[in-house]
């Protein structure tokens, strides 16, 4: 069975996540990149200041789900 996964790099700190789909990590990626940006802590479209970092929601043109296309 396929694994899909990601990896953040913060302060030092490596974390990997792994999924058994492509969907379920985007939108992982997804969530966590709200996360960062809703709470100051990256920068990010300033639609999303002030927003409540643990209320993630797809918002329309910002937080769709990523997800790559490697010549599909």
């Amino acid at each position: 069975m396929a694994l899909f996964g990601y990896c953040t790099y913060v302060e030092g700190d490596v974390v990997a996540r792994w999924y058994r789909s492509r969907d379920a990590r985007s939108h992982a990626i997804s969530k966590e990149a709200f996360w960062y940006w809703a709470s100051g802590q990256a920068y990010g479209p300033e639609a999303l200041r002030g927003l409540n970092p643990q209320e993630f929601r797809p918002i329309d043109g910002l937080c769709e789900p990523f997800s790559p296309n490697f010549g599909k």
